[in-house]
């Protein structure tokens, strides 16, 4: 390799060279060891063969190997930024936001295979600077990235099942073995007041919402209470799904290909399309056209992230219930203007805001990060809209399953769709496009290249300059 590398060190890349079937290189740099894929492709313009290297990660003095991050920035910059990373110091604040770090929070939270550098640009930021942020802010939050997918494409409905437990409830190991293995079930969360369980259920069917019911309850039978299934439907924010509901319940009504991207974005969805090719044995560029597919046919809304160390101090809830309509309908608008807003913080003002169907209303999920916000919501609420009455519940604990805690876009949400489409929206501002890259005709020459003509659509793309999104 012709640099002095450790024996350890040197040990893990001999590893990574019987694992890859490629041919991979180690680069020394700064004192610090990297591991690029090298390759050679024929340069038309210059008529000869140029060498081309795509980073993969780094060793580390342990001879742990440390893959490559998700962000979309030339491989060729990778290690500057890198090393920038590690100069900076670390901050940590809740409350505090930069206005840049909230906008790329944003930028993740509504496409996180965004093309950092050309989204940071538009910032006022160059790239190594867009990096280390972002790096910042996966330590201080904790953010998982994930897949956002549209259920209702496979004709799924969504419910909640609440119950109030007599006098002694159940244990929470009672409740996980009770739930854990249907894949149905999404999200189990233990509340205080009003209910003492909530239970956010995927069905096809009112006939398979009984039965999941009626099989969670014959697990905790010896428990009196009284269970109820609410119809729902997202109005903001999302759920994330369980990877055990993608492999056993949409796997049979998915291409093996489909399947693939799916379950493994869901599960990282910092993962390389070269490696999920890799991994199931597609020629390459397969996952990568399958992904733009799911996107334009509407199964896959966008990857996007979670917060999982947002520091607030509880989670609660606010039922909302109508009892007079007119009065209600008057005050609507206003609150769709209320659930849109730009957020303040790290994180969307709602967790998730759900329409429900008996008892009419809604359910509102509320992030508390200081004493008293959660009756402060409520009588905002209360302030914006009539005809209905409202009670709230906390979470004292998420038993299965999670809540998405991000800051997306909300021109870019369920509710900013729906106020458009009756006719209620606000002027749209200046939208910020999370898709493009500013090279939209050259990266779609360079796909049909690399991954073939694959029907009239690609063709179509280069022909009207209509690229395709970034990976």
């Amino acid at each position: 390799m012709g640099i002095d590398v450790p024996e350890v060190v040197r040990n893990r890349f001999e590893d990574l060279k019987r694992q890859y079937d490629f041919c991979i290189t180690l680069k020394c740099i700064n004192e610090n060891f990297y591991v690029y894929r090298a390759t050679t492709r024929w340069d038309r313009e210059k008529k000869r063969v140029r060498s081309i290297t795509q980073y993969l990660g780094k060793i580390d003095d342990s001879g742990r190997f440390v893959r490559r991050a998700s962000r979309r920035i030339p491989a060729a910059e990778r290690e500057q930024f890198e090393y920038a990373y590690r100069q900076q110091p670390k901050k940590s604040s809740c409350f505090a936001m930069d206005p840049r770090d909230a906008k790329l929070l944003t930028i993740l939270s509504t496409n996180a295979k965004a093309n950092l550098s050309h989204l940071g640009r538009k910032l006022g930021m160059k790239p190594p600077e867009a990096y280390r942020r972002v790096k910042q802010l996966e330590d201080e939050f904790g953010i998982r990235y994930h897949a956002e997918i549209n259920v209702s494409k496979f004709y799924y409905h969504k419910f909640i099942i609440l119950v109030k437990f007599s006098n002694i409830a159940p244990t929470t190991q009672e409740i996980l073995s009770a739930t854990k293995g249907i894949p149905n079930i999404q999200l189990v969360q233990r509340l205080e007041s009003k209910y003492n369980l909530l239970i956010y259920v995927l069905v096809r069917g009112h006939h398979e919402i009984a039965t999941i019911r009626r099989q969670v309850r014959r697990a905790l039978g010896k428990y009196d209470g009284e269970w109820y299934a609410i119809p729902v439907n997202e109005h903001f924010n999302t759920i994330p799904l369980r990877d055990e509901f993608i492999e056993q319940c949409l796997k049979k009504r998915l291409l093996k290909r489909e399947y693939a991207v799916l379950k493994e974005l869901n599960t990282d969805g910092t993962v390389e399309f070269n490696e999920i090719d890799r991994k199931y044995g597609f020629d390459e560029g397969r996952s990568l056209y399958t992904y733009h597919r799911l996107l334009e046919n509407g199964v896959l809304r966008r990857v996007t992230m979670s917060m999982e160390k947002l520091n607030f101090k509880y989670l609660g809830i606010i039922f909302e219930k109508v009892i007079n309509y007119a009065k209600f309908d008057r005050g609507r608008q206003k609150t769709g203007f209320d659930i849109i807003s730009e957020p303040t913080g790290p994180t969307s003002k709602y967790a998730l805001v759900c329409n429900i169907e008996n008892p009419n209303g809604a359910m509102f999920f509320v992030p508390v990060f200081q004493d008293g916000d959660l009756e402060k919501a409520k009588q905002h609420i209360y302030g914006i809209k009539k005809g209905i009455t409202l009670s709230t519940v906390t979470v004292t604990e998420t038993i299965l399953g999670s809540l998405c805690f991000r800051r997306i876009d909300p021109y870019y949400t369920y509710a900013y769709e729906f106020m458009r489409e009756v006719g209620e929206g606000p002027e749209i501002r200046p939208m910020m496009d999370y898709f493009g890259t500013g090279r939209e005709r050259k990266e779609a020459r360079a796909q049909v290249r690399e991954l073939g003509v694959w029907g009239a659509m690609a063709r179509r793309r280069v022909e009207t300059g209509a690229g395709g999104r970034r990976r």
